[in-house]
């Protein structure tokens, strides 16, 4: 009988430390999700955060004195001059007589770049690497990206941008396909 109560005991143990081994690693599983939910708030906060000071550097008076161009075909792109015409009738200037950049006769094709290709660049390459979802760069980009991109003479100036650089605006194309994707799914 004492061999018997000695295996009745260690087997008790061994269950007991099971026992305890489980409820251990269930608590720590309740607290590691807790964890990785606060932790998903925190992430969408900053992301928030970040992509509204983004959209807030964004949205300059050159942008949308662009995208104002851009929207009534008033850009013509000079491949010779590697620059952009502004073709605004003289009624359309004289009514927003007091926006400096848009009285201009031309635009380099390096200011394009800089004050508006290069931003869905950054938000593109954003969104490749998660900083901001898809839904996010689909509400806030999304109407200026095609508006940029379905304008005749900027796909005349990336197509010629694209003889020295095959890879030029690749990730804005990638964005600009997957956004046009997204939506005629809706």
């Amino acid at each position: 009988m004492c061999i018997f109560s000695f295996l009745f005991t260690e087997t008790f143990w061994v269950f007991v430390t099971a026992v305890a081994t489980i409820s251990l690693a269930f608590i720590a599983q309740i607290q590691f999700s807790a964890l990785l939910k606060e932790n998903e708030k925190n992430n969408k906060v900053v992301s928030e955060t970040f992509l509204n000071q983004f959209k807030n550097s964004f949205f300059t008076d050159q942008e949308r004195v662009f995208i104002l161009l851009l929207e009534k075909n008033y850009l013509k792109f000079e491949k010779e001059e590697g620059i952009f015409k502004n073709v605004a009738p003289k009624e359309f200037k004289e009514k927003f007589r007091e926006i400096a950049f848009l009285q201009r006769a031309f635009y380099l094709t390096q200011e394009l770049d800089d004050f508006l290709l290069g931003h869905f660049e950054d938000a593109a390459l954003l969104e490749n690497k998660g900083v901001i979802d898809l839904e996010d760069a689909n509400q806030n980009f999304e109407y200026y990206l095609s508006t940029t991109l379905d304008n005749d003479e900027i796909k005349e100036y990336i197509k010629w941008a694209k003889e020295d650089d095959q890879d030029i605006y690749s990730n804005i194309e990638k964005l600009y396909n997957k956004l046009k994707l997204q939506n005629s799914k809706q």
